[in-house]
C-alpha cells in the first residue's frame, strides 16, 4: 500500500469518525467542499456552480441550496451575469471550518462516545481533540495542506 493510499484511507476513517462524533451531515460536508473550492480559487474571480459541483461531485441543485445558505450567513457572495458565480466574502484565512459548518448545520455538539476498553476510550478522546483542532483550521490552512500534498484530493465521504 502506498503512503498516499494510506493517507486516503486514514482521512476517510477520521472524517467518518468526526461526522459521527459531531453529527455532521452531507450538507455540512458538501458545503465545506464548496467553501474549500472557493478558497482554492480565491482571487481568481467568481466560480460558476457547475465547476464547483463537478470538482466535488455535488448535485447542482443541492449545491445551489448550500451556497444560498452560505451567502445568507455572510461567508460567500454572488455575482450575476456572464462572468458571475460565487466567491468567498472574506479572505480564506478569516473563515474557519467551524464557521462554515455552523452556518450550514447550526451549533456543533460533541456526541460522547464511551467504550469498556480504556484503549478505545483513549483513541476516542484523542480523536475528539483532533477534531476540535480541525474545526479551528481556516480555509486557507486547508488549501495550504492540499497544495502541500501536490494538489491531491485526500478526503472522501
Amino acid at each position: 500500500m502506498t503512503f498516499g493510499r494510506f493517507i486516503c484511507i486514514f482521512l476517510t476513517i477520521f472524517i467518518n469518525l468526526v461526522k459521527y462524533m459531531f453529527s455532521i451531515s452531507t450538507k455540512g460536508i458538501y458545503g465545506l467542499f464548496a467553501a474549500f473550492e472557493l478558497a482554492l480559487n480565491f482571487g481568481a474571480g467568481p466560480l460558476r456552480i457547475e465547476r464547483i459541483a463537478r470538482a466535488h461531485n455535488i448535485p447542482r441543485h443541492y449545491l445551489e441550496q448550500l451556497l444560498l445558505k452560505l451567502k445568507k450567513g455572510g461567508l460567500v457572495r454572488s455575482r450575476r451575469g456572464a462572468e458571475g458565480g460565487y466567491e468567498l466574502a472574506r479572505h480564506p484565512s478569516l473563515i474557519s471550518v467551524y464557521e462554515v459548518l455552523r452556518c450550514l448545520e447550526g451549533e456543533a455538539r460533541l456526541t460522547e462516545l464511551r467504550s469498556q476498553s480504556e484503549a478505545l476510550n483513549l483513541f476516542l478522546e484523542n480523536g475528539s481533540l483532533e477534531a476540535r483542532g480541525l474545526f479551528k483550521a481556516s480555509l486557507e490552512q486547508l488549501v495550504d495542506e492540499h497544495r502541500r500534498h501536490g494538489g491531491e484530493q485526500v478526503f472522501m465521504i
